[in-house]
């Protein structure tokens, strides 16, 4: 009897086992497959053609200028969009009271030049102390040093362009008031224009300096050629993306800063 027992048992057992293991088959049969058919696939190719990526115009060169100058606008020589040159004024402050203050400086320091040459002299002949002319000398120092700092603050009296270029923005107008640390114009720099990209890390593989690539303007719905003229020094570990560099190949007098658009890489390796 015990035997029978133990024997339906074991029956029972093996039942149980069998019943698990289908059910093992029939869960994770498409998962097994899956993994199957994906390692069945061919590996990406590094070289394969990579698409397109959006990209954005930029001026080779951009600057927000500022003033630290409390004087009134006297004339702005450009308006907003207008071309300039490099050395243009763009914008001219009313400073008489500045060249007032140069006039009084200089005045002080003519004051005290005299003052020590008549120490000096003094000195020279036991008449005087050396201290005297020590202190005159000082006097005569931190007078001219007035003067100098007075030509400074005339020479911001006129904002001249650093660069061949065009107002992009412009917050101020004639009669008013700079205040400090704000910027009042914005210029860019017209010609050549970079395209910016932030493409794939991986594109690393095959992407370097020089490659050629097609970029589509959106605004303007041409398209021209362009090349990668240098690519970023760090790679973003989050999004595993880089910055990278064109300029255009052909003319780009119609081209402004902004403008967007696809990006198109003829495949990679070449």
């Amino acid at each position: 009897m015990p035997a029978l027992m133990a024997g339906r048992t074991l029956r029972r057992s093996c039942v149980a086992v069998r019943v698990l293991v289908l059910l093992g088959l029939v869960l994770l049969g498409p998962v097994l497959l899956g993994i199957g058919a994906r390692a069945a696939e061919p590996a990406p190719d590094g070289d394969a053609a990579p698409g397109a990526v959006r990209g954005v115009v930029r001026p080779r060169q951009q600057a927000s200028i500022s003033s630290e100058l409390s004087a009134p606008v006297a004339r702005i020589g450009f308006k907003e969009g207008e071309n300039f040159q490099k050395g243009d004024a763009l914008i001219v402050f009313d400073c008489r009271t500045q060249e007032a203050e140069r006039d009084a400086a200089e005045a002080d320091n003519l004051e005290m030049e005299f003052a020590l040459k008549n120490a000096e002299y003094l000195s020279a002949h036991k008449a005087g102390g050396a201290l005297d002319a020590g202190i005159a000398r000082a006097r005569a120092a931190k007078t001219a040093a007035r003067v100098t700092a007075m030509k400074v603050r005339l020479a911001q009296c006129s904002i001249v362009a650093p660069f061949d270029g065009r107002i992009a923005e412009l917050g101020i107008r004639e009669h008013e008031t700079p205040v400090a640390g704000r910027p009042i114009l914005t210029v860019i720099e017209t010609q050549q224009p970079e395209i910016e990209l932030v493409v794939p890390s991986s594109w690393l593989r095959w992407l370097s300096q020089g490659r050629t690539f097609t970029f589509q303007i959106d605004e303007t719905a041409t398209s021209g050629p362009a090349a990668v003229t240098r690519i970023a020094a760090t790679v973003d570990p989050v999004s595993q993306t880089i910055k990278v560099f064109g300029e255009f190949s052909g003319p780009t007098d119609t081209i402004l800063a902004g403008m967007s658009g696809p990006a198109n890489f003829d495949g990679g390796g070449n």
